[in-house]
């Protein structure tokens, strides 16, 4: 059913772009999110092949102060250009392994 269907806490606001499944979409849009209401906190939950594409946005949390939560889903790729694409186990899907952990204190964020 997907996230749009999650139960979710009352007063809580859910944002997706699932018309084409754009990558690289989340991250920057929970910054937005986030700078648009620093009161809440964000919960960002997006694969990596997208936060890859965009990563350096995390440091823009920390320039403004914000501190969201970020889960990253680590599929091994592109996932929806695997859907997409008629040979989805190219290798042009892949995507490098990232220390994500470690990717706030190299933007510069710190807890």
């Amino acid at each position: 059913m997907g996230m749009a269907f999650a139960r979710m806490p009352a007063g809580s606001v859910f944002h997706n772009q699932a018309l084409w499944g754009s990558i690289g979409w989340a991250t920057p849009a929970a910054f937005g999110a986030a700078v648009a209401s620093p009161q809440h906190r964000t919960v960002l939950i997006t694969g990596e092949g997208s936060h890859q594409l965009t990563a350096q946005e995390v440091g823009q949390f920390a320039r403004y102060g914000l501190k969201p939560i970020i889960f990253v889903l680590n599929n091994h790729g592109y996932l929806i250009e695997r859907l997409l694409c008629k040979d989805g186990e190219k290798a042009y899907n892949d995507v490098e392994a990232w220390n994500y952990q470690q990717v706030p204190a190299a933007l510069g964020c710190d807890n």
